[in-house]
This record gives structure tokens, sequence and C-alpha cells, in this order.
């Protein structure tokens, strides 16, 4: 799997996420990363690459929301 492969999604799904205190490239950034780590976590059996990346962007996606509003 590479994340590369989901450039299109990273950027829509972070363009239309709103976190107070960042931008949307900062948010894709965040996203990029999280995939890049969980990369040798994927197993296809269990999901598709799609699927995986998905579940990846959206769980970075409340760590992030839940960040900002503990400042």
């Amino acid at each position: 799997m590479r994340f590369e492969d989901f450039e299109s999604d990273i950027v829509a799904k972070a363009k239309s996420a709103h976190i107070p205190g960042m931008e949307w490239e900062d948010v894709a950034q965040e996203f990029r990363l999280a995939l890049w780590l969980a990369e040798r976590r994927f197993d296809p059996k269990r999901a598709s690459a799609r699927t995986f990346a998905v579940r990846i962007m959206n769980n970075k996606l409340i760590d992030l929301a839940r960040r900002s509003k503990v400042r």
C-alpha cells in the first residue's frame, strides 16, 4: 500500500475538515503521516487498501478534533 494512491482522498477529506487552528494543508500532512505510520499494519486479507486508508484518516480526524477542544 502506498499513501500516494490516496492523495485525492487525503486532500478531499482534509479540505472538508474544520479543525480550529489548523489549515487544510496541515490536516492533510497529519493524514499522510498517520497513513505512513500505519502502513505496516495493513493486511489485505482484512480490508481493501482504500478502506484501511479511510479508516486511518477518520481516526486521525477524530484525534485532531479532540486535541483542538483541549486547547
